[in-house]
Parts: structure tokens; sequence; C-alpha cells
């Protein structure tokens, strides 16, 4: 996040957005409430999606290494749902990374 602060980022999105202007361009402090109450509204959405899900929920998880031997996982959920019409809808979602 520190990245919004630096002058050249600034100049540039100043530059590429003609009616941009700087009061425009988040701080780094509001940034990062912006990410954090974006994450929090998404989470709560994702939860609340899971929670009205059709019969059973099936999680699968994905563990890697890079090259540098850095390990990862990631944990997906899937379950049934209906679209507006009624459909089911098979959905995944990446609950951890």
């Amino acid at each position: 996040l520190n990245v919004i602060d630096s002058p050249e980022l600034r100049d540039l999105l100043l530059f590429l957005g003609a009616e941009l202007t700087d009061n425009d361009i988040p701080s780094r402090k509001k940034l990062g409430r912006l990410v954090v109450q974006k994450f929090t509204e998404e989470y709560n959405k994702m939860k609340q999606d899971i929670q009205q899900a059709l019969g059973w929920v099936a999680l699968t998880t994905d563990s890697w290494s890079d090259k540098c031997l850095r390990s990862y996982l990631a944990i997906t959920v899937h379950y049934m749902a209906k679209d507006r019409v009624g459909r089911l809808l098979l959905r995944s979602r990446l609950i951890a990374f």
C-alpha cells in the first residue's frame, strides 16, 4: 500500500485520468481502510451464500511450493445454489490462500 504515496505513481494516475485530481487519489491510510472494508463486505457475502447452500458443502485443498521452496495452500469451497431464475448452479469460492 505504500506505493500509493509514490509521487511517480500519483503523477502517472493523474496523467492517465484526465478528469482525476490529486484529491481523488486516496492516501495509504484511506486505501488500507477501503481494502479492509471491501474485504469485510465480500467475506460476509460469501458466508451468507455458503449458509444458503443447497445440501452439502465440499472443500478442496491445493498445496504447492515455488522455486524458493515457499509453501502455499489454497482452500476452495464448492456448493450448489440457485440463480434468480431457479436454475441450479455449482459455485466455487476461494476461502483461504
